[in-house]
């Protein structure tokens, strides 16, 4: 690990850590992202210049990882509900199919159309 990404997280990485916890308030998630925030940290440490805003620039490193935290949250229970739903439509479909097994003659017009 670069000497520099060390000394953040020798100094930042509880308070850190406590912050996203307060947001996320999940033990695992946390470590997660503030894994994530770090290897962002890592690649982009360079880039940094001025060492008076180097606070505000983790903690925007870490609302933003935050941030796409929930989206991708929200995109795994949008799926989740979505293949529900559409397994939940596969079950009427089914249901009508079977109720027109037993009425042929509609099955027959339905497919004269």
């Amino acid at each position: 690990m670069d000497d520099k990404v060390k000394h953040i997280w020798n100094e930042f990485s509880s308070e850190l850590y406590k912050y996203i916890n307060s947001k996320v308030k999940n033990k695992y998630d946390t470590e997660d992202i503030l894994q994530d925030v770090f290897l962002k940290i890592h690649k982009n440490i360079d880039k940094i210049n001025d060492h008076s805003k180097l606070k505000s620039w983790l903690y925007k490193i870490t609302k933003n990882t935050i941030i796409d935290y929930y989206k991708k949250k929200k995109e795994v229970e949008n799926k989740f509900v979505f293949n529900k739903m559409k397994y939940q439509k596969q079950e009427e479909i089914n249901e009508k199919i079977i109720f027109c097994n037993h009425r042929p003659i509609i099955i027959v017009d339905i497919q004269k159309f």
